[in-house]
């Protein structure tokens, strides 16, 4: 076997199958490969972290603006809208001064919510800063994150796919270091249920603080299946199985729609 040949089959292994993965995850997976990389990412989250880091390298051209930030930079920014945007509800984000213009005002983020004080990331090792500030946000919403919600307004971005959100506004959880009361208080409802809109990053919260992976298991164990989220080990694995079981004995199934 040619090692190109080695390394497509890894590179398919890794998707799994076309019939199981997000068309996204496997862009994602096709584009590690086109650069050359020898290591393909060993996961999910590994694969959407070096994704959201190849789009914060994207060249983009901005009018009146010096392209200022680096990959690291836009990543803690996007990962601070993702989490914005996550966590209140709100998809869209509004680029423009007229703020009476925004169609939507309940579902809309404008740029000044978005702007003030730093985000902290990791550069070689070493803990630096970023003030969050008008620049750095309009140069972060240029970015492959995001897209007209239509081509009557430039004014009116969505996320380009919702998993980069999703995302995003898990790994923002990560970085900020929270402790599992307040990752919790978060994500779930008073009544111990994941709160529905915010399944998606509950499955990616798992991948990046397996500590909550018992909790989730305890109250919506069909979210991990759904997020399409592979466990990493069997004792996990095997955890999860029993959970849909007895789910299924007790005929507390929402949806039979399970990636199984």
């Amino acid at each position: 076997m040619t090692d190109r040949n080695y390394k497509w089959e890894r590179f398919w292994y890794k998707a799994g199958s076309a019939s199981r993965v997000r068309p996204v995850t496997l862009k994602l997976l096709l584009a590690e490969y086109q650069d050359g990389n020898k290591q393909l990412p060993s996961n999910q989250a590994d694969l959407y972290l070096k994704g959201c880091q190849r789009l914060c390298r994207e060249r983009t051209e901005l009018r009146q603006q010096l392209i200022k930030l680096d990959e690291h930079q836009c990543l803690a920014v996007a990962a601070r809208i993702a989490a914005i945007s996550i966590f209140t509800g709100r998809p869209v984000i509004w680029k423009g001064i007229d703020l009476d213009a925004i169609p939507d005002r309940d579902a809309t983020i404008t740029v000044e919510e978005l702007i003030g004080g730093n985000e902290y990331f990791e550069r070689n090792g070493f803990k630096n800063e970023i003030s969050v500030d008008k620049d750095a946000v309009i140069e972060t919403l240029s970015k492959g994150f995001f897209t007209r919600y239509s081509n009557d307004s430039a004014d009116k971005l969505v996320w380009t796919h919702q998993s980069y959100a999703e995302f995003l506004a898990a790994w923002y959880i990560k970085q900020q270091g929270l402790a599992l009361p307040q990752v919790k208080s978060l994500l779930f409802h008073p009544d111990g249920r994941l709160v529905p809109q915010l399944h998606g990053t509950a499955a990616w919260v798992v991948y990046l603080i397996p500590e909550m992976f018992q909790e989730i298991i305890n109250s919506d164990p069909e979210v991990i299946l759904k997020g399409n989220i592979n466990t990493e080990s069997n004792e996990d694995r095997s955890k999860l199985v029993t959970a849909i079981l007895q789910l299924c004995e007790e005929n507390k199934i929402v949806s039979y729609d399970l990636p199984i």
